[in-house]
C-alpha cells in the first residue's frame, strides 16, 4: 500500500486496524473513541504491528507527538 504499513491498536478490549505512514512511538498520544489515548507498548505482530495503548493517568509524563 504505497509506503503504508499496518497496525493494529488496541484500547483496552477494543481492537482497531489502521494504514498509516510510521508506527508511533511509545509515549505518543493516539486518538480513539473521541478521547486521546497514551502508546504504551509497540511490537511486531507477523503481518505488521501491534500498538498497545492506555488512558493517560495525567501524573505528569511528558508526551512525545500526537500520532
Amino acid at each position: 500500500m504505497n509506503g503504508l504499513q499496518q497496525i493494529t491498536f488496541r484500547f483496552k478490549s477494543e481492537f482497531e486496524v489502521r494504514y498509516l505512514p510510521q508506527v508511533p512511538d511509545v509515549g505518543d498520544l493516539v486518538s480513539h473513541d473521541r478521547e486521546l489515548w497514551l502508546v504504551a507498548f509497540v511490537a511486531p505482530n507477523g503481518i505488521g504491528m501491534t500498538v498497545v495503548c492506555e488512558l493517560p493517568r495525567g501524573d505528569g509524563r511528558r508526551v512525545q507527538r500526537v500520532a
